[in-house]
């Protein structure tokens, strides 16, 4: 499997955006594969979403490594898993807050329903008040009366 990130330009690829967001752009100390971090990108569209699992991932790998002491000599490797799961939390909430496919909950004013009704941009409900109200057909020689106004 391959490792690959490129410094000069991290943003040029999504890839290489999931390895700066993750913090796995050391070649001497490579988390992930290049493979893995393109099947993330696959899987969860965003890259966002995909960071997000590539440091669950890594914090996976971290979390079988235990803290280890030989002498005075002390190395808490369960730390690092620990700085990840910190990691994951504010990744979520960057992901979800540039996420495209959020809900948009409209119509909380009347202003706001008549602005969105106008915005040709925005899907329009396929049903609305009224829409199968009954109004006859009148022909020319035919007078139509409303019982309501006739009393009859």
């Amino acid at each position: 499997m391959a490792w690959t990130y490129d410094s000069s330009d991290p943003g040029a690829t999504d890839k290489d955006q999931v390895r700066l967001m993750v913090g796995d752009t050391d070649t001497n100390d490579q988390l992930l594969a290049d493979e893995e971090i393109a099947h993330f990108l696959t899987i969860y569209i965003t890259v966002g979403n995909a960071a997000v699992q590539s440091a669950r991932a890594i914090m996976a790998q971290f979390t079988r490594q235990v803290t280890r002491a030989v002498g005075d000599l002390k190395i808490n490797l369960s730390d690092r898993a620990k700085a990840y799961k910190e990691l994951i939390i504010e990744l979520s909430e960057m992901a979800d807050a540039s996420d495209p496919f959020q809900i948009y909950m409209g119509n909380q004013s009347l202003a706001d329903r008549d602005a969105d009704r106008v915005d040709t941009d925005l899907p329009q409900p396929p049903f609305e008040v009224g829409m199968t109200d009954y109004t006859p057909r009148m022909g020319a020689n035919q007078r139509f009366e409303d019982p309501r106004v006739s009393g009859g």
